[in-house]
């Protein structure tokens, strides 16, 4: 995993050292902070070509969806049993097109399949929430997956 990812400016294979614990604390920050967290130059170059590639070969497998959609995705999409008010912010609904390709049809050599299933990475997001040990979702097809606008 190591090998896809930029290790001089991002120590997670050392997160328990002095560095890596200050690194964390950072993220922390700029995550409570912003409400984001940008790390920018993450994946080397190769590692973002592959992926690319990856998903050219497999967009045609996707599911396909056209509509009017809630930026909130949650079940105000439809709108209709709601208790809020005709101009409220969640109640926007918003044209999108976009492809959904589920985690199964995702090669296991995926840089991004690899990063969601490395125990260092869970470790770093975990130690930015300020949580307990994170797992990854059971759910194949929706652990990791690719949404193509």
């Amino acid at each position: 995993m190591h090998s896809h990812f930029n290790c001089d400016h991002y120590p997670f294979h050392d997160l328990e050292s002095v560095h890596g614990k200050k690194f964390i604390e950072n993220c922390r920050v700029m995550f409570n902070r912003d409400g984001i967290l940008a790390l920018h130059d993450f994946f080397k170059i190769p590692s973002v070509k592959k992926t690319l590639e990856d998903i050219k070969l497999i967009r045609n497998l996707g599911h396909r969806m056209v509509g009017q959609f809630s930026p909130y995705s949650d079940n105000l999409s439809e709108g209709d049993n709601v208790h809020l008010p005709e101009n409220h912010p969640r109640r926007m609904k918003l044209p999108a097109s976009h492809t959904f390709i589920a985690g199964d049809l995702i090669s296991e050599s995926s840089p991004l399949k690899q990063l969601y299933r490395d125990l260092n990475f869970q470790k770093f997001i975990s130690g930015i929430l300020g949580g307990s040990r994170m797992y990854p979702l059971g759910d194949e097809l929706g652990a990791v997956n690719y949404l193509i606008y």
